[in-house]
């Protein structure tokens, strides 16, 4: 029986001489063999990729010819249960040297009955290869780093740390850029999990500060009564206990003081902190002196501007004193083409960390993270990314769902984000003039007008409303742009998977 399946494909190849021209054209390799797992075909890029010739290895066993059995050749696999083999990674040596393949592979029928199997194999030898030379690259540069002391890298090793291309970020990573030449004082809004402190970082680095210390303080994790005294020091006998002691901006002299979450701050230490910034000198809690301070303060706070103003979260007269460059940074549900690009680079990063060798997103989990709305932010696509690192085996080259965090999965999860949250990041349009320092809110229905309705039904019904501008003004574009997305895109201030998402999101075509 074997003999006469055999022939079955024989006879196909040769009476279809179209297929093997075909076969013949895909970059991928091809190999196809009988029920005896003897090779009937391989295809020009298998030969290129091993060295054999088809007329060297017609008919010889694929065991002989690489030392490979059902237990590690997807083909033979497919070929022993019957089933098909999919995205299956394995290693085989040829002429000393390690091959590593991408493989799908199934069994052959015809007319109900098993005449042989074929794999589809990509070689992945190479981006192997140039994933460990950029661990390696990586980790002489982080041993560079601690040699020299970060303070000494390059203006565009800073801002390269900040990645993304989304036209929006981009202009907040210009305004850094420029932020950095100059003292003025700077504040960072954004959503908690953005990076406002690696912004401040990378603005400090590339000062005329940089050799000066960086000091940072999350005001939102400080009791009020600590304060103070940690911003502008203590006087001995200040208060039981107390002890001469600088406060933070003595300790950041000829540096840069990040007041991390400023809207956090009390309201009567916004008033003192004004006083100092006035008057570039600080008083010690107890004491009457005052002593001459120079430090640059750059702040963040994770509420838009006008909000905090109203809700008296931010004295006025602070915040265009704190305020003077104000980067407005975008929730990265704003910018999903950066999901892409980010995700790759913690994938490299935990490559390095954990020894693996992981060279992307699967595309079930990069459709997923591109819909996902990602309420932590960039902070939580890296804990998530490396969570799933954690799970990976050398088996995988890919990050799956299933090896992703639980929690992520749940439809809790959607829940957790929150209508709220949804009004914020779809209502609330940012200023596409960089320099602008307010934003502005715009509501599509005046709450006031619902007081009768049932909350919950008030906030769907915006939810509709925002949906049908959105959809309304992404059409106007497009018809504006004569239908070219990119275009279209640029116009709209977003990245082109945003739009491209939307227009999938909105059925438009």
């Amino acid at each position: 029986m074997g003999t006469s399946m055999t022939r079955k494909i024989k006879d196909f190849l040769r009476e279809h001489p179209y297929f093997s021209d075909i076969l013949n054209r895909l970059s991928d390799a091809v190999y196809i063999c009988d029920t005896e797992g003897k090779l009937i075909f391989i295809n020009t890029a298998a030969e290129k990729l091993d060295g054999y010739l088809l007329k060297d290895i017609y008919e010889r066993p694929t065991q002989e010819l690489y030392g490979l059995d059902e237990t590690n050749s997807p083909m033979l696999k497919a070929l022993k249960s019957e089933k098909p083999v999919i995205d299956s990674v394995f290693r085989y040596y040829i002429n000393g040297k390690e091959i590593i393949q991408l493989c799908n592979a199934a069994p052959l029928h015809y007319e109900g009955k098993i005449i042989g199997a074929y794999t589809v194999q990509r070689d992945v030898t190479k981006i192997k290869d140039i994933i460990e030379r950029n661990i390696s690259l990586q980790q002489k540069l982080f041993d560079g780093q601690d040699k020299i002391g970060e303070k000494s890298m390059g203006l565009e090793e800073n801002f390269s740390m900040l990645l993304g291309e989304d036209p929006k970020f981009q202009d907040c990573k210009r305004m850094a850029l420029l932020a950095a030449q100059n003292d003025s004082s700077v504040m960072i809004t954004a959503e908690t999990g953005c990076g406002k402190e690696m912004f401040a970082k990378c603005i400090h680095n590339s000062s005329n500060r940089k050799d000066g210390p960086f000091l940072a303080l999350n005001c939102a994790a400080i009791p009020e009564n600590l304060l103070e005294s940690l911003l502008f020091g203590t006087a001995k006998g200040a208060f039981t206990g107390a002890v001469e002691r600088e406060g933070l901006f003595e300790q950041a002299q000829g540096g840069t003081l990040f007041l991390d979450e400023i809207n956090s701050m009390p309201l009567a230490s916004q008033s003192k902190l004004l006083r100092v910034l006035e008057e570039k000198t600080v008083q010690h809690l107890g004491s009457k002196e005052r002593i001459k301070v120079d430090v640059r303060i750059i702040s963040s706070s994770n509420v838009l501007p006008k909000e905090a103003i109203d809700k008296k979260l931010i004295r006025a007269d602070l915040f265009y004193r704190l305020a003077v460059v104000n980067i407005i940074v975008p929730p990265l549900a704003q910018r999903q083409g950066d999901v892409f690009i980010l995700a790759n680079h913690f994938i490299s990063v935990y490559n390095e960390r954990f020894h693996k060798h992981i060279m992307g997103l699967d595309d079930e989990v990069l459709s997923f993270f591109l819909n996902f709305n990602w309420p932590g932010n960039v902070r939580q696509l890296k804990h998530c990314i490396e969570s799933a690192m954690n799970f990976v085996t050398d088996e995988d080259y890919t990050i799956k769902k299933h090896h992703l965090p639980p929690y992520l999965l749940r439809e809790e999860d959607e829940h957790f984000s929150g209508y709220r949250q949804k009004i914020n990041r779809e209502t609330i349009s940012i200023s596409e003039t960089p320099l602008k320092q307010e934003s502005t809110i715009h509501l599509p229905i005046n709450l006031q007008d619902n007081q009768g309705e049932n909350p919950e039904d008030t906030e769907l019904h915006i939810f509709d409303s925002i949906r049908e501008n959105e959809k309304e003004r992404i059409i106007q574009a497009l018809i504006e742009c004569n239908g070219n997305v990119s275009k279209t895109a640029k116009s709209l201030g977003m990245g082109r998977q945003s739009l491209i998402y939307r227009l999938k999101k909105y059925n438009i075509k």
